[in-house]
């Protein structure tokens, strides 16, 4: 099907293939013809015999003539006869991952294509929009093209290899030699021996192919380059086969789609069309490109009854000016403050490729958040991407991904160079890209490579802004703030050489972890909050701000991956995980209180939502940034949950509150503390009133100036009014794009606990009025909406008689001081309290072998509390050490048994060389262990990444993670004296966490703790004491499954930042008086802040009957005997969610167990105790809760 095509750049062989619609008509193209190549009719065949990890990556002046020629395993007719049918574009990973995971080798990619006859006599050519990585291109057999950069347009002449009027064969061959899916790409990776830029993994042909025929004599290129005049043009126009031609070309600059609006005859310059010809043009009436109006244009250059080219632009100027003075962004002369996220350029089904629909969704959604930008992060932008953005108006910032490629050789440097450049020269005529970036977090100066590349950048666009690196601004040490700002005309090429590169006036810092939810903390008043400064002299930019996780759309990922055809990549992992979550949700009793699966996953993910949104409002009203950055766009299934919309680009949470903040007028409202204590009852029915601050801020992008007024407004949930004033304002509009307008409020609330709704809105003033008069018909120009939780934790009185059995200062300073409740500590002794509270106590002590066990103390002492280990290492077999180069080096027995409980820092190899690690590394040790005591041991390990351990064949422990290190433990295991058993272990290590731990709890150890548990047990079941668990909760869960009491099923990690969790709670007793809707954020900060410790407890949902559990009596070791009792639930009254686990766990559970009950909790409360006046009103009133339950 032979279509017109108006949008094609060419530089040498660098060219950009977009398609562009039908409705221009085959004129727009003069003898230019364009097969579209993309869609249907492809062959998918894996080579999976293929030998090509010795093969070397090429550079792109390879003459392909010289290449060896790989043909398919097996014969050229094996990709047609055995592959599958397939679209292009398209990835192997969106086509086989089910079955395989991560293809890492040769695809063949093959189809037919028709030469037209009309070939004879002209230049044939196939266009690639992008490939991954390496592709060969052979046509019926022949080699007639190479690429091995990756991501970017190329073309491939077919010279003599094409024949007219024939049915040729098209083949091209792809190799993945593995990639990322994740964000790092600092690293160079591995092809073979050879090192490559990084990249994603996904293999394929990533963007669209086109047949493409021109005559010998052809328009090349054209580039349209903006001035600092947006409607003046600068237009360089490049012939090719022009040796000999002296006559005119015709130029036309039409409407999109629409009608022309300028046309001229250039003629040939002096000295031909060899080197191009330059001119200025000015187009009055032309509309110019924002992202409140994106209007788009046409340049069409064609040859006297010949050859057209036509490329599409917009009439814009964007610049930073004003450095050293006042900094500032300007488009179109007009000042605009960037607000963007990070997009890693994921996408559902083929991982690589958008639809065209859903590169409109993604520019559709970013608009609908109130975003003006998109970073396209540490990865190439698909054309389609970039075309959804230039159509629908959104500025784009764009790097290529691996750029750095640190530990990378000349010829890894040479392809990043490439595909730099590449990128560059791509997107020179793309109204949205304004920014392009080499490196994001480059932590080193740039070396004399990467200022060539600067300006061998700068040398083919002037017109956009290039800077070094994004992030680690230093103001004692610039070189990493280097940018090159773009020149205002091709006038003026003073700026051409290394006077070009600047460092003055561009300040760009990341702060990405995020710090869980808002906190009351990042604001203390008008000179006192987060993100504040006082310059202005020079651009400020947050690249990189908060990553907070939250989950996709979970509920809607099916209903998208049916439409879709098929899961590819992803769809079973979020189908996996939806039915997960849907599960324990249901099993918990949560899913159907919060509403249901995409309830609950919506509320999750706005703590992010909550946050940046704040963020951002205070920001601009304090007129303080140039550029906010969130740190994250959307989300994928392994890593980057951070997102704030899903794959799909739906978005995560409800989108009102960051539509809000960044709309074009806003009053922002600032309480001092969002969480307070409420109003306190003094008797006889007089409350002292809570105490609120705040202040009011306007954001005024809308030039509104002059005399107005400012209206507040709290109300309760109900709508009683708490308080209402007005203020006369005035705002000084232009530039200003926010200020203070009233500071110091004070509201007295007469609430003892609840929400309080706070609504602020500006009101003009009517002509001739003074200050703060209001007409009286008029509408808000702005509102501001903001929220404060009351909460009472004094009002409670508190059950006496309890006991604290362990050592916890901040909570018995909180009980006896705060609450006035003398508590004791517990003496199982001693008459049943009515409730233990447990802090401070491990009843897991665990040694190395050789130590001694320190002496229990209080409660917990008894006979054998002063033990060994309990068991040694008598013979070590075998020792190996798995490292960079990926093979096991094996290590003599007595090496081992000194590592095998750590070393600081990585083992050596037995021949004393150090070992050189990969970004993971594994040792395995095997032999036997000689116990030294009789009865249940159990082994802890401190790793990175994980860890396995096998004694006497039974596996004990088989823990993987990803979230840092961190102690995992095992499951007990019976054990007798003097009687030796086989063991295995390993241990999984990242490169830069290289000390683990291997330790172990025997019997003498936790015998009295054991003795212990029985007793509460009993006391709980039969005295009706609360026992409550605060610390080491997981251990005492171990403790108190292994007697029968629960059913524990392990300790769920909960990761952080990007591979974050969060919490959900429903109303429940144990919660009164707290909000508990959903998704745990702002309110919860002293407990949900990402500072906090965070885990959680797989719990079953019934446990066994008490008559089988340790209430009745125990031996030696505390495990019981016959006792009273029936059946009894777990309910899970706050639930744990982390990164992309597709179960759920309890932070906070409670166990009716007989006439008592256990509460067990994981939340961080003894530090959350320990917090300022504000926002520790909500932990206090949940120990409260807890203690108080019966």
């Amino acid at each position: 099907m032979w279509v017109p095509r108006l949008q094609l750049l060419s530089l040498a062989l660098l060219l950009l293939c977009v398609s562009l619609p039908a409705a221009c008509g085959p004129d727009a193209m003069g003898t230019r013809q364009l097969q579209s190549l993309s869609g249907e009719g492809w062959q998918l065949w894996l080579d999976e015999s293929a030998d090509w990890a010795d093969e070397l990556p090429r550079l792109p002046d390879v003459d392909p003539a010289s290449l060896p020629v790989h043909a398919p395993s097996g014969g050229w007719h094996v990709p047609g006869r055995d592959g599958r049918s397939v679209q292009v574009p398209g990835t192997v990973e969106g086509y086989t991952w089910p079955e395989r995971g991560d293809y890492v080798g040769v695809s063949w990619w093959s189809r037919s294509i028709q030469m037209p006859a009309s070939a004879a006599g002209r230049v044939a050519r196939l266009r690639f929009d992008a490939v991954r990585l390496a592709a060969e291109i052979y046509l019926d057999g022949r080699l007639v093209g190479y690429d091995a950069v990756g991501g970017t347009p190329f073309v491939v002449p077919l010279g003599d290899a094409a024949i007219p009027g024939a049915t040729q064969r098209l083949d091209v061959r792809i190799v993945d030699p593995g990639g990322n899916f994740d964000w790092i790409d600092h690293s160079a990776q591995r092809w073979g021996q050879q090192t490559i830029p990084a990249s994603h993994g996904f293999g394929g042909i990533l963007g669209d192919v086109w047949l493409e025929l021109v005559d010998p004599l052809h328009v090349d290129d054209i580039f349209v380059r903006n001035s600092a005049e947006p409607r003046t043009l600068e237009l360089q126009i490049k012939l090719a086969g022009a040796r000999d031609y002296r006559g005119p070309v015709q130029l036309e600059l039409l409407r999109w789609g629409g009608d022309v609006l300028h046309a001229q005859a250039i003629p040939a310059p002096p000295d031909g069309w060899e080197h191009g010809a330059q001119l200025r043009v000015s187009v009055p009436a032309a509309q110019l490109w924002s992202p409140e109006q994106p209007s788009l244009y046409e340049a069409r250059v064609s040859l006297p009854d010949g050859d057209a080219l036509s490329v599409r632009f917009g009439f814009r100027w964007f610049a930073p000016e004003g450095q050293g003075d006042e900094a500032l962004f300007r488009l179109n002369g007009r000042r605009v403050v960037l607000r963007s996220a990070i997009s890693w350029g994921f996408w559902p089904v083929t991982g690589a490729v958008p639809t065209r629909e859903l590169a409109a969704a993604q520019v559709r959604s970013a608009k609908d958040l109130g975003l003006n930008t998109l970073n396209h992060h540490r990865n190439m932008a698909h054309p389609y991407a970039l075309d959804a953005s230039d159509e629908l108006g959104l500025l784009a910032h764009l790097e290529p991904g691996g750029y750095w490629a640190q530990g990378g050789d000349a010829r890894c440097r040479a392809l990043a160079r490439e595909k730099w450049l590449r990128m560059v020269h791509a997107n020179r005529n793309r109204p949205s890209v304004v920014i392009h970036n080499m490196i994001n977090e480059a932590s080193e100066p740039p070396w004399e490579g990467a200022l060539e590349d600067l300006l061998a950048a700068r040398a083919i666009d002037p017109s956009r802004t290039l800077t070094y690196t994004s992030a680690w601004a230093d103001d004692d040490d610039p070189a990493l703030s280097l940018h090159a700002r773009p020149l205002p005309s091709g006038r003026d090429e003073q700026g051409a050489g290394r006077e070009a590169l600047v460092t003055r006036g561009w300040h760009d810092q990341h702060r990405a972890p995020g710090p869980g939810c808002w906190r009351d903390s990042f604001y203390n008043g008008p000179d006192d909050y987060r993100l504040r400064s006082e310059r202005r002299d020079t651009l400020l930019l947050r690249g990189e701000e908060a990553a907070i996780a939250g989950p996709p759309r979970l509920a809607a990922m099916s209903g998208s991956y049916d439409a879709a055809g098929g899961d590819g990549w992803d769809g079973g992992a979020y189908r996996a995980w939806a039915a997960g979550w849907s599960a324990d949700l249901s099993a918990m009793g949560l899913l159907q209180r919060l509403g249901g699966l995409d309830a609950v996953t919506r509320s999750a993910a706005m703590p992010a939502h909550n946050l940046h949104a704040r963020s951002i409002a205070l920001a601009r009203a304090a007129d303080v940034l140039d550029g906010y950055v969130i740190n994250g766009w959307e989300c994928e299934p392994l890593e980057n949950h951070s997102g704030i919309v899903d794959i799909w680009r739906r978005p995560k949470a409800e989108p009102s509150p960051l539509s809000a903040a960044n709309a074009p007028a806003l009053v922002v409202i600032t309480p001092h503390q969002h969480v307070l204590h409420g109003a306190r009852r003094r008797g006889g029915g007089v409350r002292a009133p809570a105490i609120a601050k705040l202040d009011l801020w306007v954001v005024n992008e809308l030039d509104l100036h002059g005399p107005h007024e400012l209206t507040l407004r709290a109300t309760d949930v109900s709508g009683r009014e708490l308080f209402a004033r007005s203020w006369p304002v005035s705002l000084t509009g232009g530039e200003r794009f926010g200020e203070l307008l009233v500071a110091d409020v004070t509201l007295q609330l007469d609430l003892i606990e609840g929400r309080v709704e706070l609504l602020a809105e500006l009101h003009p003033a009517g002509p001739g009025a003074a200050v703060g008069q209001r007409r009286a018909d008029a509408e808000p120009l702005a509102r501001g909406v903001d929220r404060l939780q009351l909460v009472d934790w004094l009002g409670p009185s508190l059950r006496s008689d309890g006991a604290l059995l362990g050592s916890a200062p901040v909570i018995e300073s909180f009980i006896k001081n705060a609450k006035r409740v003398d508590m004791r500590a517990y003496d199982p002794a001693a008459p049943a309290p009515a409730w233990v509270l447990v802090a401070g106590s491990d009843p897991e002590p665990a040694f190395q072998p050789g130590a001694r066990a320190a002496a229990a103390t209080g409660a917990a002492a008894g006979a054998g509390s002063e033990s060994s280990a309990g068991l040694r290492f008598p013979g070590i077999e075998t020792w190996e050490l798995r490292t960079g180069e990926g093979a096991w080096i094996r290590g003599r027995a007595e090496l081992a048994s000194s590592l095998i409980w750590g070393e600081p820092s990585l083992p050596s190899r037995p021949d004393g060389a150090p070992a050189q690690p990969a970004e993971a590394w594994e040792q395995r040790w095997s032999g036997t262990l000689l116990p030294q005591q009789t009865g249940p041991y159990r082994f802890h390990v401190r790793a990175s990444l994980g860890a396995r351990l096998q004694i006497d064949g039974q596996l004990v422990l088989d823990s993987e993670h990803d979230r840092g290190p961190r102690r995992m433990t095992s499951r007990s295991i019976e054990l007798t004296a003097g009687q030796p058993v086989p063991f295995s272990f390993s241990v999984r290590q990242e490169q830069h966490a290289a000390a683990y731990a291997l330790s172990v709890t025997p019997p003498a150890a936790s015998a009295p703790f054991r003795r212990l548990a029985a007793k509460l047990l009993r006391q709980v079941e039969q005295d009706g004491t609360t026992l409550v668990v605060l610390d080491h909760t997981a251990a005492w869960a171990r403790l108190l499954s292994d007697l029968g009491a629960l059913d524990y099923q392990g300790e769920f990690s909960v990761g952080r930042y990007w591979m974050g969790g969060g919490y959900l709670a429903a109303p429940h007793p144990l919660l009164s008086g707290l909000p508990a809707e959903g998704a745990l954020g702002w309110p919860w900060q002293e407990l949900v802040a990402s500072d906090r410790r965070h885990s959680g407890l797989h719990l079953g949902e019934t446990v066994r009957d008490a008559a089988d559990s340790a209430t009745g009596g125990s031996d030696a070791h505390g495990r019981g005997g016959p006792g009273d009792g029936g059946a009894s639930t777990v309910q899970t009254v706050i639930a744990v969610w982390s990164d992309h686990q597709p179960r759920l766990a309890s932070a906070l559970a409670e166990l009716r167990w007989g006439r008592g009950r256990i509460i067990l909790s994981t939340l961080d409360l003894m530090a959350g105790l320990d917090a300022p006046p504000g926002a520790v009103s909500v932990p206090r009133r949940l120990l409260c809760n807890l203690l108080n339950a019966r």
